[in-house]
């Protein structure tokens, strides 16, 4: 065979492996994008509601198989997996938003708004959904499993108007109990604050409007006695979390009342160690130290 005719040979046979290779790139193309468009038809199909449930579900899935890694890690792993693989609630935040915001008459959004603000609080996410919860949700009597979690965030303006709008605003004695029950915790939490401030990593990991808002608190033991008083009262027979209301307030004003610094102490009876009874009342006037200590 001559040279020229083996070479168009070759060039023939090259030009047909580069036509199959180039078919094979478009059909392989046209399947992926008929892939995506097939799950995006899927998605499209579903309800709000679905949708709202698939992520907060795929979510909990993913992080229920990240503590599983977690826990089989050794000390000095955790962090880096933390890092590396733990899921961020900011991302579920943001695609639940997305959902919200295109759908905002769905009652299935509230299931949505309530997620984001217990699961990513401090993000910004987390202020967007507590803000519509406010504006658009204040009947919602499910505001009751997002209320005391409020009185744990970052002391601010914000948090104590949230608090007293639902108490205003809400029509359910539940929510308002647990509300104003939180309030009187939260307004606890920012005197702790207070006395924190001399604590230079406390201070740089706090915003300016949230620091001027801490130095600026006054205390007052009398009107936080008054909330739990009002809670006992009014609210008492609520049930929250196994407890009610009324007793849980009850245990806030015996601190307020009995514990404080400059308060007298109350009354302690029991058996000392060579089991002869006493009264710590005994004692008054001498300098007491009181041990605490239990054996399980």
């Amino acid at each position: 065979m001559s040279t020229s005719r083996f070479g168009m040979l070759v060039g023939s046979f090259l030009l047909l492996a580069l036509c199959f290779s180039i078919n094979v790139a478009v059909l392989t193309a046209k399947a992926v994008c008929q892939d995506v468009e097939e799950r995006q038809d899927d998605e499209s199909e579903k309800t709000p509601a679905e949708q709202i449930a698939d992520l907060i579900a795929n979510h909990e899935a993913r992080m229920a198989e990240f503590m599983q890694e977690y826990r089989s890690a050794s000390p000095e792993d955790r962090q880096k997996l933390i890092a590396e693989k733990m899921p961020k609630p900011a991302d579920s935040a943001g695609q639940l938003m997305k959902l919200v915001q295109q759908h905002p008459d769905d009652p299935a959004t509230v299931d949505a708004l309530l997620w984001i603000v217990n699961r990513a609080r401090g993000t910004e996410q987390s202020q967007q959904a507590l803000a519509t919860l406010l504006r658009d949700h204040i009947e919602e009597e499910r505001l009751g499993d997002v209320v005391l979690n409020l009185s744990y965030n970052t002391p601010g303006p914000d948090v104590e108007q949230n608090l007293r709008q639902i108490i205003s605003q809400s029509p359910h004695d539940s929510v308002k109990g647990i509300a104003m029950y939180g309030l009187g915790q939260y307004l606890s939490r920012v005197e702790q604050y207070k006395d924190s401030l001399e604590d230079p990593r406390m201070v740089a990991s706090m915003s300016e409007e949230s620091l001027q808002y801490i130095r600026d608190f006054q205390p007052d033991p009398a009107a936080q006695e008054t909330l739990y008083q009002t809670v006992v009262d009014q609210y008492g027979d609520v049930l929250f979390r196994n407890r009610t209301l009324g007793k849980m307030a009850e245990g806030a004003l015996f601190e307020i009342r009995y514990l404080g610094i400059g308060k007298t102490v109350p009354e302690i009876e029991g058996n000392d160690l060579d089991g002869e009874a006493f009264k710590l009342s005994d004692y008054r006037g001498k300098v007491v130290v009181l041990d605490f200590w239990g054996d399980w």
